[in-house]
């Protein structure tokens, strides 16, 4: 049972890890479809799955599916059966709907219209992400019904079926955009990708879904160790055990061809003052490159009598008050340049030195101030 070829479809993995592909359209000027498929990614089989019940949404094109508990949910996307090419309206659904697999084996599935107290987000190829502990659900940016890309975050609380947007938002919120991808990182919200009106975007921002607060992921690495720096086109991300996100790259000509990794993890203490494995610790400098304003320059020194013994460094960076720590190095080098800091900013570091026994020892918090032209560095 492979489905047709097709394009604008919702696509999710469920929690049996199971590949759930919704509706689409089958062709630019072709009918809207509102079927499921369900492929095994171990045997690599499809199955449709039939429908049992009356109630089953309308044939629909970019909306969005995303795991909620234990069944998926559906919203938005556009069901206007033929498009003019002068018109980008969109015609978008104010409710949601609930997919239940049926437990029976017999490839059967249910659906449950859900109506919404509260703002419900009506976009298109908007990204929809469920928090760990599966009480709420975080819808970011998308197409509104008059084809504009949206900034915006909409929050369901899932016990209550209520949509709200948060009264406050710090920080700087990532660009208007559609089709872009998103996965939560403990209680890291990941935005990444997506193109709008200016073309294809290359970007990756953070929000913390506790201090609501957002932070773009843009600085890179110079040194002599082992990290491929290129830029990338954020094609697709997703998250490995809530604790890193992988990204599936594409070339200067935006063909798709590689994974990579991101190190952005959950703080493993890194930033905690009582957090020592030996009483010895690794010391760390931190300066401006006064030719290069957004460059820091970063050397450390271990204890005399462990540095024959470290394996490996790793450097962690942190902006000041935030609580989202990125790996920024790792390799045997003692120093390394960080590239794209921004003006009137604090940074915080601590080098992390691996011993081959599993064993480690930190240095303490190192923490620079980007400062302007004229004025001095406060390390």
């Amino acid at each position: 049972d492979v489905p047709c070829a097709r394009g604008g479809m919702a696509v999710v993995l469920n929690n049996k890890r199971r590949l759930v592909v919704f509706g689409g359209r089958s062709g630019r000027n072709n009918p809207l479809l509102n079927d499921v498929f369900l492929l095994n990614p171990d045997s690599m089989k499809w199955v449709q799955l039939r429908v049992v019940g009356p109630d089953i949404p309308d044939p629909v094109e970019k909306a969005t599916l995303c795991t909620s508990q234990d069944n998926l949910l559906l919203l938005g996307g556009d069901t206007t059966v033929s498009h003019s090419q002068a018109s980008t309206n969109c015609t978008i659904p104010q409710h949601g709907w609930i997919l239940r697999m049926e437990p029976s084996g017999n490839n059967e599935c249910t659906w449950t219209k859900v109506n919404y107290t509260g703002p419900v987000p009506q976009r298109c190829y908007a990204s929809m992400t469920e928090s760990l502990d599966g009480r709420y659900i975080y819808v970011f940016g998308g197409s509104s019904m008059k084809g504009e890309c949206t900034n915006d975050i909409f929050i369901l609380n899932v016990d209550r079926s209520e949509w709200s947007i948060p009264e406050m938002i710090l920080g700087t919120k990532p660009p208007g955009r559609e089709g872009h991808t998103a996965a939560m990182v403990g209680r890291f919200l990941i935005i990444s990708g997506g193109w709008n009106e200016h073309g294809r975007l290359f970007d990756t921002h953070v929000l913390d879904t506790e201090s609501m607060v957002w932070e773009a992921l843009g600085v890179t690495t110079q040194g002599q160790g082992d990290r491929d720096d290129v830029e990338r086109a954020r094609v697709s991300v997703f998250s490995d055990c809530g604790r890193r996100i992988f990204v599936l790259g594409s070339s200067v000509g935006l063909v798709t061809d590689e994974l990579v990794l991101v190190d952005i993890h959950i703080p493993e203490d890194a930033f905690q003052q009582n957090v020592f494995v030996r009483k010895e610790m690794i010391q760390v400098d931190a300066m401006q490159d006064e030719a290069d304003m957004r460059q820091i320059k970063l050397a450390w020194r271990p204890p005399a009598n462990s540095k024959a013994r470290i394996s490996c460094y790793k450097v962690m960076m942190s902006l000041g008050g935030s609580a989202m720590v990125k790996e920024m190095y790792r390799g045997t080098d003692d120093s390394c340049r960080i590239t794209g800091a921004k003006a009137s900013r604090s940074y915080q570091f601590r080098v992390k030195g691996e011993y081959s026994d599993g064993s480690y020892i930190w240095s303490d918090i190192c923490e620079i101030y980007m400062r302007q032209a004229g004025t001095e560095v406060v390390i």
